[in-house]
């Protein structure tokens, strides 16, 4: 059975806006949980350059960013995408 945990990253995995850091607590509960063998990844609205700056504190399985819109893997490939197309007109 393989089972994985998602985080938001807002108000969950940090408070600050300025200068951004997850906790080293957190950082090391999120380890012993991928060490175990389960999956840790990335929840969030916000696009993919403000996401994979904190895989220099953590190392998720995957990210869900973008409302959903794009899921890459851990390596940051694409699994998934879905995005409104800009020439779309009402």
């Amino acid at each position: 059975m393989l089972q994985a945990l998602a985080s938001d990253i807002d108000h969950t995995l940090f408070f600050q806006e300025r200068n951004p850091q997850i906790s080293i607590q957190d950082c090391q509960a999120i380890q012993n949980y991928q060490n175990q063998g389960y999956l840790f990844g990335l929840c969030s609205g916000r696009p993919y350059q403000g996401v994979v700056h904190l895989s220099d504190q953590i190392h998720p399985d995957f990210y869900i960013i973008t409302s959903g819109a794009l899921i890459l893997d851990r390596a940051l490939h694409v699994i998934y995408e879905k995005f409104i197309d800009r020439k779309l007109k009402n």
